[in-house]
This record gives C-alpha cells, sequence and structure tokens, in this order.
C-alpha cells in the first residue's frame, strides 16, 4: 500500500513540474460578422493575455493566452469560456451572447471545446484545431477556433 501512495506522490508531483508555466494560445478565424467581447473568465488555468474587445469579421486574431493550472482539479489544467455579442447591438442578457466559446484541456491532452451558438436564433458553426493530437499526452500550446455561419459559408471558407 505504501508503494502505491509513494507511486502516486511521484507522478503528482512530476505532473506539478511538468505543467509549471506552460500556456496555450487560442486564435480566432472570424467569420459570422463584427463581434463585441461580452465577458470570459477561467475556472482553472489563468489569464496571460485577455480576449480582445472586439473582432473584426474575417479577421484572425490571437484571441487570448492562459497559462495552465498547475495542479489539476478533477484532472483540467484549463476550463475556460469566452463570449462575444454582435457588435453594435445590445448584449445584456443571454440569448444575445452570438459567439460561445469553452475550452478544456486535462492532464492527459485531451481537449474538450464548443465554439459557436445555434441557440437563441443564432446559427453561428464553429470548430477547432490544435498543434498536438488530443489526449495524447501532451499539453498543446496552440488551439485554434473556427466561426463560421452555415448560411454565409463553411469551415473550408473560413479557414482560407
Amino acid at each position: 500500500m505504501l508503494t502505491v501512495a509513494v507511486r502516486f506522490l511521484a507522478t503528482v508531483s512530476l505532473l506539478v513540474v511538468m505543467t509549471c508555466g506552460e500556456s496555450v494560445k487560442m486564435y480566432l478565424n472570424n467569420c459570422v460578422g463584427d463581434l463585441a467581447l461580452d465577458n470570459y473568465h477561467a475556472y482553472y488555468g489563468e489569464m496571460v493575455t485577455p480576449p480582445p474587445q472586439n473582432v473584426s469579421d474575417k479577421a484572425s486574431v490571437l484571441m487570448f493566452e492562459y497559462e495552465y493550472a498547475k495542479i489539476p482539479v478533477s484532472g483540467s489544467l484549463l476550463d475556460a469560456n469566452v463570449n462575444y455579442c454582435a457588435a453594435n447591438t445590445p448584449c445584456s442578457k443571454l440569448s444575445d451572447i452570438m459567439t460561445h466559446i469553452f475550452v478544456n484541456v486535462n492532464n492527459t491532452g485531451g481537449i474538450y471545446y464548443t465554439a459557436g451558438n445555434s441557440d437563441f436564433g443564432h446559427n453561428v458553426t464553429g470548430t477547432a484545431c490544435a498543434d498536438v493530437p488530443n489526449n495524447q499526452g501532451k499539453l498543446p500550446t496552440v488551439i485554434g477556433f473556427y466561426l463560421w455561419s452555415p448560411e454565409t459559408g463553411t469551415e473550408n471558407d473560413c479557414a482560407k
């Protein structure tokens, strides 16, 4: 029993050392129109670079950067959300959010995300990609998001 406890502590210590100071940059290809920041937060992880207040249509921008948590919480090293509304429109209630980006990265390199918003009459679709294979033991340093509306384009159009 003591051997199992020692192995567990050694593994946790190694993970803490490995993740200390590592960060991930998030990029966005925006193909849904001009956007204005509503809010953002992280449950796990620390903000290094906050998201921009405004993102122009057809822009490809560095959205934000987070440092991974030093100690995993329920396996997660990053759990964050960013919400944008259409620019120059009211953004006072949940139904005004045009784009919701959620990302979770766990200590095995597993990446979970949602991007877009199909609620409240919005028809924004999203996808993401990373610089490492999903769930293969390496933490991504870059995650890219694509947002588009099926009425006006496709993922391939937005990726150009």
